[in-house]
């Protein structure tokens, strides 16, 4: 009889735990689209499906994989998953992993090949959300979105509400967990999530809550505390996606947290209670296991992870970390943009109780320049910060207007420091009306940089009376042969300084340096018509001309041209040879070589007289002659001439053109 017995036990037992443990159905279906046309690709979604496809099929899941879907496939996907699980019942998975985007508070799914120019086609060419929750029909359903991206379309083709990540969910089948990598509204990191939950979903014997309660750790873990997935249930009984544990056996813990900054404790994101600064709290009846613990004060977030054991006690304590921040630059300290405080150039300044996590530093000096530079911050410890300016000094000797970038900096009447961060920088300093001097730099790997905007005093002499000129700018009207003092200092370097008067200009290009500088102005050019100037030295002119004459000698008259070359020295002494050809009264023709030299006994450059000696040399005789010049000079081209020969009392008159002159 008690045989009997114990077979019945061992069969109502075995009964009993066949229900427990059988295998109900478990469809899955998984949509990873990465292969976008229109839009930024994604490398990530089909290979992290493919993986999570692997682990789901390990625990008995049936798993129909969709990748790189046009809209058409979506839908006839998600009609065939309907069917499926309509008919099989049990647990129903959906796994997506792609673009999406939110309009006025709905969430659509992008097919690989949408093609949108507007807002008002996304709900046409797109996948709603409420699409997929309407096909969850399983007992137990489960919904992961890893597509809280930044709108994707580009240039504002999105124009309604918020571009980032999702909007919450509005519509939940019955039974269900509905879970996105990062909270409503915010944004994830690519690459994160997926493989998370791939890890863990294959754990036997935990609930779907427990398992995502480990891979919210996990991506916190991994973004530093950045990204928060976000959780929306429904649920009216456990899901176990790699079936329940043979023991049924619950056992717990208890911790003692003792935390340096007061605020909000949070296990797995599960709010506890209200901590104060360095007072222990206890929570008990913890199933062991591991826990991420918070604790939120305001904006900070300080965290652990830790172990509770069955029937044991956790000591925890959470303490705060800081930045001990150095920086030869003073000014206002932010950190991820709220101020902490004011930091001096070259002492410590302590940023206490942070909670872990990246931190952007910023030091924002008087100038209007930030310094940045990101930091780790971990729980217990004190990181060390230090922001280096590069120092860039400013040599001047005469005040002006300095500017960095395009923008105004400052008027500085002597050498200035500039403390800058890296990048590149075009400096321009401004005196009285001249064009600024700019300097482009680079201060990449510098420490320092010294930039020259020092100026000359300068004096200008000018062969004309007229209005002085630098780089194009009025500075004066000068008197000739007279030193005259430009009233602004100008950049060293190179300048054009010239006078114009009419159509008269005296101008030179010189390079200036140092405290004072004096220039003459030698290169000169005049274009009217009548103008005889010239402030050469020596003149050189080649020229062809006609005449008329009388040799007294001869007793005959004659007509001719000419062609030669003339050089004047000084504006006293002219030394010409020349051809002459003419033809006299008895129809003789005479071709000769005529040298001469004179010496000019007047000169204004418009009358001249001069006297010299000179020789015919032709076929038909050789002879000396001491020739009287008197020239009408008409401009530096033409001119009138008259000369008598005293010798050979010749008179010849003529006009000259000079097609060259130097």
């Amino acid at each position: 009889m008690l045989r009997i017995k114990k077979l019945f036990s061992i069969f109502v037992i075995a009964g009993l735990l066949s229900s427990a443990f059988s295998q109900e159905a478990k469809n899955a279906l998984l949509i990873a689209n990465g292969d976008y046309s229109e839009i930024k690709s994604l490398s990530q979604p089909v290979p992290e499906a493919e993986d999570l496809k692997t682990a789901l099929e390990s625990i008995g899941f049936s798993v129909t994989f969709v990748k790189n879907a046009n809209r058409d496939e979506m839908f006839d996907s998600l009609l065939e998953f309907r069917n499926k699980t309509k008919k099989a019942g049990g647990i129903a998975f959906f796994h997506y992993g792609g673009h999406a985007v939110q309009i006025d508070g709905k969430n659509y799914l992008i097919p690989v090949n949408s093609k949108i120019d507007d807002e008002e086609q996304i709900r046409y060419r797109c996948v709603e959300l409420d699409e997929v929750m309407d096909s969850m029909i399983g007992e137990s359903n489960v919904v992961v979105l890893d597509s809280c991206r930044n709108d994707p379309f580009p240039n504002g083709k999105h124009r309604g509400g918020d571009s980032r990540g999702l909007a919450a969910v509005s519509r939940k089948p019955k039974n269900s967990i509905i879970v996105y990598s990062a909270e409503a509204g915010e944004t994830a990191q690519d690459g994160v999530y997926t493989p998370a939950l791939t890890k863990r979903i294959t754990e036997k014997g935990k609930s779907i809550e427990e398992v995502l309660k480990e891979v919210r750790n996990d991506v916190l873990r991994a973004t530093a505390g950045q990204q928060l997935p976000g959780e929306y249930r429904q649920l009216v009984s456990d899901v176990y996606l790699a079936g329940r544990s043979s023991s049924l056996v619950k056992q717990t813990g208890s911790i003692i947290v003792t935390s340096d900054i007061e605020g909000d404790l949070y296990l797995d994101s599960d709010f506890k209670c209200h901590i104060r600064e360095n007072g222990p709290q206890k929570i008990e009846d913890l199933q062991s296991g591991k826990y991420y613990l918070e604790i939120r004060a305001g904006e900070k977030k300080f965290f652990e992870n830790i172990l509770v054991e069955a029937d044991k006690t956790l000591d925890v304590f959470v303490k705060s970390g800081g930045i001990n921040l150095l920086s030869n630059v003073s000014g206002e300290v932010y950190l991820n943009g709220k101020r902490y405080g004011y930091v001096e150039a070259e002492k410590e300044l302590e940023l206490p109780k942070l909670g872990s996590g990246i931190y952007k530093v910023e030091i924002k000096s008087a100038d209007g320049f930030v310094f940045t530079k990101n930091a780790e911050v971990k729980t217990g410890e004190k990181t060390s910060v230090q922001i280096q300016a590069v120092k860039v000094t400013v040599q001047v000797n005469s005040p002006g207007k300095l500017a960095i970038n395009g923008k105004d900096f400052v008027e500085i009447k002597k050498d200035k420091v500039v403390l800058l961060p890296n990048g590149e920088y075009k400096f321009s300093f401004t005196i009285g009306k001249q064009k600024p001097k700019e300097e482009k730099i680079s201060t990449a790997n510098k420490s320092s940089f010294e930039i020259n905007f020092k100026t000359t005093k300068l004096t200008v002499e000018s062969l004309i009376d007229g209005r002085l000129y630098i780089d194009g700018i009025y500075c004066g009207y000068v008197t000739k042969n007279r030193s005259f003092n430009v009233d602004s200092p100008l950049f060293e370097g190179k300048h054009n300084i010239e006078v114009v008067s009419g159509k008269a200009r005296n101008w030179t290009n010189s390079y200036i340096s140092g405290k004072s500088y004096s220039v003459k102005l030698k290169d000169y050019k005049n274009d009217s018509f009548f103008n005889v100037d010239s402030y050469s030295w020596a003149t050189l002119s080649i020229g062809v001309g006609v005449f008329g004459g009388y040799r007294t000698s001869l007793d005959n008259d004659n007509v001719g041209f000419n062609a030669g070359v003339y050089l004047e020295y000084f504006n006293f002494l002219k030394v010409k040879g020349g051809f002459n050809y003419y033809i006299n009264d008895n129809a003789e023709s005479v071709f000769e070589f005529s040298p001469c030299g004179e010496i000019y006994l007047f000169n204004n450059k418009r009358i001249a007289f001069s006297a010299g000696v000179g020789g015919d040399i032709s076929v038909q005789y050789t002879s000396i002659y001491f020739p009287l010049n008197l020239e009408l000079r008409i401009n530096n081209k033409f001119l009138l001439y008259g000369d008598y020969c005293i010798k050979s009392n010749a008179v010849n008159i003529g006009v000259q053109y000079n097609f060259l002159r130097l």
